[in-house]
């Protein structure tokens, strides 16, 4: 890839996170997915998970997806993505991810 198409794409790339960070509201999270339930239930569960998973579940760098598996509270719209790669449900109950 050309120098010229390379900063292309992080413009790009820039563009559509600074868009999708505009229109993200905490009122997109569930209501059961709070602070204390990620802490609680989702981020303990994330140790045993694959980097790459987690990186893949995100559209994160390697670097931030190590940082979230180490307990790292990534920013809340990353909440639900990685409840479900967990299989934490609002019922409390946890099931095998498919």
């Amino acid at each position: 890839m050309t120098e010229c198409k390379r900063t292309l794409a992080a413009v790009f790339f820039t563009v559509g996170l600074a868009m999708f960070l505009k229109n993200w509201k905490p009122s997109d999270l569930p209501a059961w997915l709070t602070r204390d339930v990620y802490i609680e239930r989702v981020q303990p569960a994330l140790a045993q998970v694959a980097k790459t998973r987690i990186r893949a579940a995100l559209g994160v760098s390697e670097p931030y997806s190590s940082a979230i598996q180490a307990g790292h509270v990534p920013h809340a719209r990353h909440w639900q993505a990685l409840a479900e790669l967990v299989g934490v449900s609002p019922d409390g109950s946890r099931h095998q991810p498919e």
